[in-house]
């Protein structure tokens, strides 16, 4: 679009067409953009006006902005450059309702060509007839057949004797011909029809439908052009390639994408914000990209305007309620927000779209051609009319039934004290905030605030606001759930938002301050109000995020499973802890006896049981199958507790368990996710539940034998220093702790390890406080870190507290690591004996890893003491267990052992397919194909004894128990190892001779 199209004022100076100087540098830009972007447009021109073209005429047709003028100036410069007489006229829209004003323009170039000397006397005796036949025309005879003809053809004359004269044809350029008269349309008409007879080249330009053209009078003279050529917009690379000449420096790919999107390819549009971009200084990357259309220049907006409002009154109506609806609304949603009839609306569709501003799409949708002009649009309005219209958009949308995601952009710019405002809006929260969309339920309920609101609906909204920033950044949360807090006057109110502050002051660790809160609003609640089965259930995780499973809170567990007996339909914590973990200790058992089948339905009862659970007994709880994957945390619709926080703490408790399987990579995954997930929220990772993740992060890198990644975490996580010791936290010590010693760091470990004693059953805490349930074993660890520092009386001592500790606890797996601890700590036959106790104990369990490394020991000590056959069998399956869990390091230290006690072993495992040697291979892959042990003897050429010696290593390292597991073992090879692996055996011999 060129800056003075549709402003009604005379164009500017243009070069070479005897309105003003040469072009400045914008006009020089431009010219070299036209060159580089409409090269093949300007080759085709030049071919088809070339001399030997007898009667050319061609017609450059485009919207506004494509570049047809500059391709006509540039065109027109190289015509005089090769000596052809050159006369540009320009057509402007005070010269549609002026008679012959397009032919005027043409005589007063012939009067004095540029760069001619002056006209000969006779030439000017010439001019002065021909002149005087138009303005009789004009005043007196224009509607005489005869005197119209004398005149075309008197001018006609005047043109071919002028060519003879300078022995070259004509160039006849005509810019912008839609503004060009109805008079000087006929005569142009007239000259085309006769071009074969003088030596004369016509080229015009056209815009499509411009507001001011006549079809009924400019449309015989179209098809009169021998040749049209339709300019296109231009391409991605051609933007890139105009954005290096005019930027000079190289692009990014992301800048090229959004230049063209928002232009749609517009030469003109293109040119300008990229010299609108140049002259700020901004570099042409991603970051430019993404506020492109805030660089618009005033110049493109002021003419984007100009032209809607030359169409008409309801033209600028419907640009407007278009770039308030944005996008591709239907014209009659359309219409009824810009206040039009839909005929009305219609025609000026059509209007707008002649002037390539906007575009049709199927069925009766409409779009701005390009993102420039919308903001052009959008921009250009009041802003108090701009809210009104908003307003308007939001009850059209609504009443119409639309989804309030479409209507919330329009609510959020609708003028204050609107009366229906404050309940849309809130809507629109919740409905956002049930799609998992918390950002634009926090900008709802914040808009909300800005209107005039009483005291109780200003806290109910706090409320939301705050659980919807939940899902965001816990901290903001927390302050606006306080200021929710400290407005509310009711019970009610106090209950709702201490409830959902305390999620955000336990993701805080600020469990101490949530367990007040709480117990505040519980032990301050109406006379005859009986107690919150919810808010005591929050009391709970509050106390049990500090302590654990401690007797203060089992006793507040069980308070609740003797109110819910009143209440079929109330919580039932300790009924749903006693389905997911094997034992409860007895204190807690209160109550009917436990039913296994019994899911807590509850939030609180469910992060709180299923968490307690798999941080207790991670290795033989059940794990959660409702825990959202890493994939789906971010579009779940969210508890009204704020469930994208708890769910991320059962993610990183469903790690803790994954871990204490074996599963490395799963726990890997999922603490990365939990931790990923706290950090969107704002949580950092010196936090409870964070150092959980990272605890397990550390932990996975230790077994996998990358010690320096654990390092970098715990330093950029600034987790090596001193920590606030909590239930949770304890984790993360004694993963560190267990870093440490493997680092050689033997002192700095066991001050990780005891600092977890400290807080279990230090003389400082009080008894209640203290877990019922110990589940981490400190002592086991501490022990081997005295071990390390020589001190064995000091490990002695612990492992046999340890053990006593253990003693009467259901954890098989704790039972484990604690008996191999003595047998390292002890040696000898007596620390033999206890580590193949371990083993037995632990192959009982589905914690691979603890059981590979139990097995490590007792094979290194087997072979210390020389039974080499004993000890080969230990780490073999050892090596087996530690390669399935990826655990690289234990895998070559039995290697290592194996060799050192005489073994030769050929491959990293010894169970699965991948543990057969190539004859075993052979041998069972022919028996799965049904051939029986005297057909594989003659086909192998070996003795059936040969055979059968195959067969019976092929079934114990597949783990099947004879010639029909062969099959699915060799398709699907792990699941055959994988059971052979776990029980130790293979199930019942079977006879290799058959």
């Amino acid at each position: 679009m060129s800056p003075r199209s549709g402003t009604g004022a005379a164009a500017p100076a243009r070069p070479g067409d005897g309105r003003g100087g040469g072009a400045g540098d914008a006009s020089t830009a431009e010219g070299d953009g036209c060159l580089l972007l409409r090269a093949e447009e300007s080759r085709l021109l030049r071919a088809w006006t070339s001399p030997c073209e007898a009667g050319a005429s061609v017609l450059l047709r485009g919207t506004s902005g494509t570049g047809k003028s500059t391709l006509l100036r540039t065109y027109v410069a190289g015509a005089r450059r090769a000596g052809d007489p050159v006369f540009l006229v320009c057509a402007d829209p005070p010269d549609a309702t002026r008679e012959y004003g397009v032919v005027e323009q043409l005589l007063a170039r012939l009067e004095q060509p540029p760069g001619e000397p002056p006209p000969m006397a006779a030439r000017v005796a010439a001019l002065r007839e021909v002149r005087a036949a138009f303005t009789r025309l004009v005043r007196e005879d224009g509607d005489l057949p005869t005197a119209t003809t004398d005149a075309y053809r008197a001018l006609c004359g005047l043109l071919t004797r002028l060519a003879r004269a300078r022995g070259r044809r004509l160039v006849i350029a005509v810019d912008d011909l839609h503004w060009a008269d109805a008079s000087s349309l006929r005569f142009l008409r007239y000259l085309l029809r006769r071009l074969d007879r003088i030596p004369a080249a016509v080229v015009a330009t056209l815009g499509d439908a411009e507001p001011s053209v006549d079809e009924r009078r400019a449309g015989f003279l179209f098809p009169l052009f021998l040749r049209q050529l339709t300019l296109r917009p231009v391409t991605e690379q051609e933007v890139a390639e105009l954005a290096e000449l005019v930027v000079g420096a190289p692009v990014d790919e992301v800048f090229v994408r959004a230049c063209h999107s928002v232009t749609g390819g517009n030469p003109y549009l293109l040119h300008a914000v990229l010299r609108s971009l140049a002259g700020v200084g901004l570099a042409p990357d991603a970051r430019t990209a993404a506020e492109i259309t805030r660089h618009l220049p005033d110049e493109v907006s002021r003419a984007v305007r100009a032209r809607i409002r030359h169409a008409g009154p309801d033209a600028l109506a419907l640009a407007h309620g278009l770039a308030v609806l944005s996008g591709t609304p239907a014209v009659p949603v359309l219409a009824e927000t810009a206040g039009l009839s839909e005929p009305a609306a219609e025609d000026a569709s059509h209007l707008l779209e002649g002037l390539g501003l906007i575009r049709r799409l199927k069925g009766t949708r409409v779009a701005f051609s390009c993102p420039a002009f919308e903001a052009a649009v959008h921009d250009g309005m009041l802003p108090s009319a701009r809210n009104d219209l908003h307003a308007r958009a939001a009850e059209v949308l609504r009443g119409r039934g639309a989804a309030w995601d479409a209507v919330v952009r329009h609510l959020l710019h609708t003028p204050s004290g609107t009366p229906w405002l404050v309940d849309a809006l809130r809507r629109a929260a919740l409905e956002a905030a049930g799609r998992g969309d918390a950002e634009q339920a926090s900008r709802c309920l914040r808009r909300v605030l800005f209107e005039d609101l009483s005291e109780q609906v200003r806290a109910a909204v706090l409320v939301e606001l705050g659980t919807a920033e939940l899902d965001r950044s816990v901290p903001e949360a927390s302050l606006t759930l306080r200021r929710a807090f400290d407005l509310a006057r009711t019970h009610d109110q106090r209950a709702a938002a201490a409830r959902v502050l305390s999620v955000a002051l336990c993701a805080l660790d600020r469990h101490d301050e949530a367990a007040g809160l709480l117990a505040d609003v519980l032990d301050h609640r109406p006379a005859g109000a009986r107690r919150d089965p919810e808010l005591e259930l929050g009391l709970c995780y509050a106390r049990w995020c500090a302590e654990g499973l401690s007797s203060r809170v089992l006793r507040g567990l069980a308070r609740v499973e003797r109110a819910a007996r009143r209440e079929p339909s109330a919580p039932r914590p300790l009924t749903a802890l006693r389905a997911t973990l094997s034992a409860v200790p007895s204190e807690a058992v209160t109550g009917p006896a436990p039913r296994r089948d019994v899911r807590p339905g509850v939030s609180w009862t469910r992060v709180l049981c299923r968490a307690a659970a798999l941080l207790a007994a991670p290795a033989t709880v059940h794990l959660p199958d409702d825990v959202a994957p890493p994939t789906d945390l971010a579009v779940r619709t969210r508890a009204s507790l704020g469930g994208r926080s708890l769910d991320a703490a059962l993610l990183a408790a469903r790690a803790v368990a994954h871990l204490a399987r074996g599963r490395l990579a799963e726990a890997d995954a999922d603490a990365g996710a939990a931790l990923a997930e706290f950090t969107a929220l704002e949580v950092g990772a010196q936090h409870g539940w964070p150092t959980v993740a990272v605890s397990v992060t550390v932990e996975v890198s230790l077994a996998r034998g990358r010690l320096e990644e654990a390092e970098r975490l715990l330093v950029a996580h600034r987790l090596t220093g001193g920590l606030g010791v909590t239930g949770l936290t304890d984790r993360l010590l004694l993963a560190r702790g267990r870093l440490n010693l493997a680092a050689g760091r033997a002192r700095e470990a066991l001050a990780d390890f005891l600092a977890v004693g400290e807080r279990e059953g230090g003389p400082n805490r009080p008894a209640a406080h203290r877990p019922a349930w110990p589940s981490s074993p400190w002592r086991a660890d501490a022990a081997l870190a005295h071990l390390a520092l020589d001190d064995t009386r000091a490990a002695a001592a612990l492992v046999t507290a340890e053990i006593e500790q253990t003693s009467g606890a259901p954890d098989a797996v704790r039972k484990g690591l604690a008996l191999r601890a003595r047998g390292l700590v002890f040696g000898g036959a007596r620390g033999l004996a206890s580590l193949r106790q371990a083993c037995e104990l632990l192959v009982t369990t589905p914690a691979r890893l603890e059981e590979a490394r139990a097995l490590a020991d007792l094979g290194a000590a087997e072979r210390l003491l020389g039974d080499h056959r004993a000890a080969g069998a230990a780490l073999r399956r050892a090596a087996t267990l530690a390669e399935s869990c990826g655990a690289t390091p234990l895998v070559d230290r039995c290697l290592d052992e194996l060799r050192a006690a005489g073994h030769r072993p050929r491959s990293r495992t010894f169970a699965g397919v991948a543990a057969l040697t190539p004859a075993e291979r052979r041998v069972a892959e022919l028996a799965a194909r049904g051939l029986t042990n005297r057909q594989l003897a003659a086909y192998l050429h070996v003795g059936r004894r040969t055979v059968e010696l195959h067969l019976s290593a092929v079934y114990d390292k597949l783990g099947i128990p004879g010639r029909s597991g062969l099959a699915t073992a060799l398709a699907e090879p792990t699941l055959g190892a994988f059971s052979a692996v776990v029980t130790g055996h293979s199930g019942e011999r079977p006879d290799p001779a058959t």
